[in-house]
């Protein structure tokens, strides 16, 4: 039983079919793996948050007594600067929770 020689076309559209379904393949299991896992959102969303307002009073409190201690204005920069922090912070939380 001799073998009969097959025809080149349809050897070649064989192969180019199964290489198209292995990239095929290939591209259903890579999207698979495309997109990390998502941090959980809440926690980092008020951490920093957190973060905003402690560090937007810590720095007017800090601002307002090195003016006190420069000025010799004992309660004013003190105050101001504390509202100064607060508002300052407050608008920290509002731009990272946008």
């Amino acid at each position: 039983m001799a073998r009969e020689p097959q025809d080149p076309d349809t050897t070649e559209q064989a192969s180019l079919n199964a290489l198209d379904h292995a990239i095929q393949a290939a591209k259903a299991g890579q999207r698979s793996h495309e997109r990390p896992p998502a941090p959980p959102v809440g926690l980092s969303s008020g951490m920093r948050a957190g973060g905003e307002l402690i560090g937007g009073i810590l720095g007017g409190v800090i601002f307002g007594s090195c003016t006190d201690w420069m000025f010799d204005i004992s309660p004013i920069g003190l105050v101001v600067g504390t509202i100064l922090g607060v508002t300052a912070g407050f608008y920290g939380v509002y731009r990272a929770t946008l």
